[in-house]
């Protein structure tokens, strides 16, 4: 059985890690966290483990890496609505297009 400080460490290390793990963080949110830690590291490679995590002292930036991580999903959200409405607008218009040239053809018929 785990000692509870041990238990108690992991519960606390957990959002970080969930925050490092968030796919919406994108390589500007990470240049901002190495800036600030002032280490360099790639957070996609093999070598960024949870032992990594601790030598960076990671946990000394706990909140800055949650705010980087929910505005980094907050971006995502903004960027997938402007592609679906980019997307909806673009059919629009093929349609509009395609009515166009529907009432073309059967006036010049």
């Amino acid at each position: 059985m785990l000692p509870q400080d041990t238990v108690d460490s992991f519960k606390k290390t957990m959002p970080l890690i969930m925050d490092l793990r968030n796919p919406a963080m994108r390589p500007r949110h990470w240049a901002n966290l190495m800036e600030v830690v002032g280490s360099k590291f790639d957070p996609a490679g093999p070598n960024f483990t949870l032992d990594s995590v601790v030598k960076l002292h990671l946990d000394q930036h706990a909140d800055l890496i949650a705010d980087l991580s929910g505005n980094a999903s907050k971006e995502l959200a903004i960027e997938m609505s402007i592609q679906v409405s980019y997307t909806w607008l673009s059919a629009k218009q093929l349609h509009e297009l395609c009515d166009s040239h529907q009432r073309s053809a059967v006036t010049t018929a």
